[in-house]
């Protein structure tokens, strides 16, 4: 007697949206809560502790928003941490997708070479240390 042979149901059909097919939906999920604390979620918080006037959100959520200085831990000191479990967590998913696509590997490497050096750069036009750039003055530890 055969059995019939149950399928997990997915949560977003990938044949209605094209960029969704084989795609990890948890893995986007947390990027995108990891993003919005990035890019803007500190503020919004803040204003909401502002706007509300909320004792229980002041006293709870607002303490969590922030960078303890070197005398505790809070959840906002999660987030970058976060981001690089996500960046190492998609490699794999990222590498498999472009050798099946029948790039080489020296092209991949170069790929994320390119990507580091994009980075950096924006990294040190961000902090405004771009055209202060001294080479003496850098250390690996």
């Amino acid at each position: 007697m055969d059995l019939p042979v149950e399928r997990p149901i997915a949560a977003v059909d990938s044949t209605d949206t094209a960029g969704a097919k084989g795609r990890l939906m948890s893995l986007d999920a947390l990027r995108g809560f990891d993003m919005f604390w990035i890019i803007g979620g500190y503020w919004i918080a803040q204003g909401l502790g502002r706007g509300l006037h909320n004792e229980w959100f002041n006293q709870h959520i607002m303490p969590q928003i922030d960078h303890t200085p070197w005398a505790g831990f809070t959840a906002w000191d999660l987030i970058m941490p976060l981001f690089l479990f996500l960046v190492g967590t998609a490699l794999p998913f990222s590498f498999a997708k472009r050798l099946q696509r029948g790039d080489s590997r020296a092209k991949l490497y170069l790929h994320v070479l390119y990507r580091v050096v994009i980075l950096w750069v924006l990294g040190m036009i961000a902090q405004g240390r771009l055209l202060e750039y001294e080479l003496p003055k850098l250390r690996f530890r």
